[in-house]
């Protein structure tokens, strides 16, 4: 997979030195679980909602 990245986002981490695309990935995998975390929170509101 190569997607692609608006060029000031990837020139920052390119200045960070070796291992830029490995830091993108975890940072992206972060967001991506955090992301699915919400979601499922909410869809389980949804199944059982709080007692009033």
């Amino acid at each position: 997979m190569s997607p692609s990245h608006a060029a000031d986002v990837l020139n920052r981490f390119k200045e960070q030195g070796a291992g830029y695309q490995t830091r993108i990935n975890k940072l992206l995998r972060a967001y991506m679980l955090a992301r699915s975390a919400v979601v499922l929170k909410a869809q389980c509101r949804v199944i059982l909602p709080t007692p009033a």
